[in-house]
């Protein structure tokens, strides 16, 4: 479970769209509601170096350093749009 909740990080306090918060949301929860804090509290319970070199790794440069690269970044940031830029989509031929 991850945790929804406003949570100051050093001076950083990321908030929902919507001004609410459920405590303890699931994985699947989070994303279908793109809950801001429970991102940014996964993000930072990874750290932050450890999730920027997942996300390098995959593709995505990092321009950004801290926790608003949970929600995209601060200065070139992320959208799913973007994505394709950065990612070679992969095809499925069959399914066993």
């Amino acid at each position: 479970m991850l945790v929804d909740e406003q949570i100051d990080y050093d001076g950083y306090s990321p908030a929902n769209f919507n001004g609410e918060y459920q405590g303890e949301i699931s994985m699947a929860e989070a994303v279908a509601q793109s809950t801001n804090t429970a991102a940014v509290w996964l993000f930072n319970e990874l750290g932050v170096n450890y999730a920027t070199s997942w996300m390098e790794d995959f593709g995505l440069p990092v321009e950004d350093d801290g926790l608003a690269v949970a929600l995209g970044g601060l200065s070139t940031g992320y959208t799913p749009l973007k994505w394709p830029q950065h990612i070679q989509p992969l095809q499925m031929k069959e399914i066993e």
